[in-house]
């Protein structure tokens, strides 16, 4: 409910608080915003409640909407900083569905690709399989949306353009037993869960998600609450997620084959690189939902 979360929390979680530090692309992805049976033929209400409030928010900022796609549940909105618009071109909005029978779109991702001066941006949210044991499920829809998902132009395909930033509720699950957690959440011990994090396995096999990185995780799992507190009959889960892919420094490690899951190893991949992450959180102060929004 786009109602439902405070002004101020949302400015904290999309990183427009302070006036004197807003970002140049505003990227955000929601899932499950509407599982009714219209949302399946059409765009709904609640996604044009979070279109609306998010279109305010970004003017309040000196922003400028590009993008606001709805594909059920998975609605994905971008917007740019107004000092970069008129530099912004060749937008294009996709979807791409994996969910019942591979055709529904409760499951799969929305993209917006756009240009910006010369270099290629694409931003994918994504809603993949869910359940801890639907692991192979969750690569085929990583797979499918790679593969199927294909613009009017050049680039055709996500990975081809410069940079691509992948996020969402992935779904991949911690494979602890449940009377496990207790002590290591207590403890806030986030790297004995992520040794067991599901994503961060496929990633290291190459199963999936091979040529992405994600920053360092310093917070515990975001999935699954109730309230504010974790729901203790479900297994906690690092499910939200935010990857990222820099074209240039992909190739140049695969060509080298330095890569390993998914972060290059030798200062001749590394030494160009443009992407660093700066920050990279969890927002607890939001409670609206099951899940704790990253950043």
């Amino acid at each position: 409910d786009a109602q439902s979360v405070e002004e101020e929390d949302l400015r904290l979680w999309l990183g427009c608080k302070n006036p004197e530090a807003l970002p140049d692309i505003l990227a955000v992805g929601l899932q499950e915003v509407d599982m009714s049976a219209k949302a399946l033929l059409m765009g709904t209400a609640k996604a044009e409640e979070w279109r609306k409030r998010l279109t305010r928010l970004a003017e309040d900022c000196r922003m400028v909407s590009i993008c606001s796609e709805q594909m059920m549940g998975v609605w994905l909105f971008v917007a740019v900083h107004s000092n970069s618009h008129h530099i912004v071109s060749d937008v294009e909005v996709l979807s791409t569905p994996t969910g019942w029978f591979g055709i529904f779109g409760n499951k799969g991702g929305v993209l917006c690709r756009m240009r910006l001066d010369d270099k290629w941006y694409c931003f994918v949210n994504s809603h993949l399989a869910a359940h801890h044991g639907k692991v192979k499920a969750r690569n085929a829809n990583y797979r499918d949306i790679r593969s199927n998902s294909v613009f009017r132009s050049v680039p055709y395909t996500p990975l081809t353009h410069d940079y691509v930033f992948w996020f969402g509720d992935l779904n991949y699950r911690i494979d602890l037993k449940k009377e496990l957690f207790q002590d290591l959440l207590t403890d806030e011990d986030c790297e004995a869960l992520l040794c067991k994090d599901q994503l961060r396995k496929q990633i290291m096999e190459g199963a999936a998600f091979e040529v992405f990185q994600e920053a360092d995780i310093q917070w515990t799992p975001t999935y699954k609450f109730k309230g504010d507190m974790y729901n203790e009959k479900r297994r906690p889960a690092y499910c939200d997620r935010v990857l990222s892919y820099e074209r240039g420094v992909a190739q140049c490690a695969l060509q080298c084959g330095c890569s390993k899951g998914g972060k290059p190893l030798c200062s001749e991949c590394t030494v160009d690189a443009k992407l660093a992450s700066l920050q990279y959180q969890s927002l607890r102060e939001i409670d609206n939902s099951d899940h704790k929004p990253v950043f």
